[in-house]
């Protein structure tokens, strides 16, 4: 199935009202004091069973661009950047940031720039939950949630690229519980 039958697809089963009427899912929900801004690491996913690009892309310019405004305009306190692929790397996956370096390096670099603070990462993809701090060169350094699937085994096998402090998690899923004071 190409990628324009799959988002279809996704649109007519999850009737999500915020997200794009065509073309790659995105968008960004508020609740009270934070902000989720939901990415779509498909769409623009460069192919990287051909030769790799020198700079392969996960979010293409368009996408990179609304997220980059909407953190900088966002007045939440907290902006969870939620993917469904691991920040980051995986060791032997082509589905995590981890091979999207230069990418990640100019949302890092962005964020620095236009001084956006309170950002937090929320992925998927990994068979195992935990809790990341992602150490970068310069600026604050990033919170990364990481819930597993629901039938993930939970192990907790460290990763020896790893170069991220983790604490792993016994269950294999996440849940975000916010309170909204009145």
């Amino acid at each position: 199935i190409d990628k324009v039958t799959s988002a279809r697809v996704f649109r007519e089963y999850f009737a999500n009202p915020f997200a794009l009427d065509t073309g790659p899912i995105y968008f960004r929900q508020r609740y009270g004091d934070v902000e989720f801004f939901v990415i779509d690491t498909r769409y623009f996913r460069s192919d990287l069973t051909k030769p790799k690009p020198p700079e392969p892309n996960m979010l293409g310019d368009k996408q990179t661009a609304w997220l980059l405004d909407a953190l900088e305009k966002s007045t939440a306190t907290f902006k969870i950047v939620v993917s469904g692929s691991k920040y980051t790397p995986a060791s032997g996956s082509d589905k995590a940031w981890g091979e999207f370096q230069f990418e990640l390096g100019k949302l890092y670099g962005a964020l620095d720039t236009r001084k956006i603070a309170g950002v937090v990462f929320a992925s998927g993809g990994a068979h195992h939950s935990e809790i990341r701090t992602i150490k970068r060169p310069k600026g604050y350094p990033i919170t990364e949630l990481v819930a597993s699937t629901l039938s993930a085994s939970g192990s907790t096998c460290p990763d020896p690229k790893d170069s991220t402090d983790a604490y792993k998690l016994e269950r294999c899923a996440g849940a975000i519980d916010l309170t909204k004071e009145m």
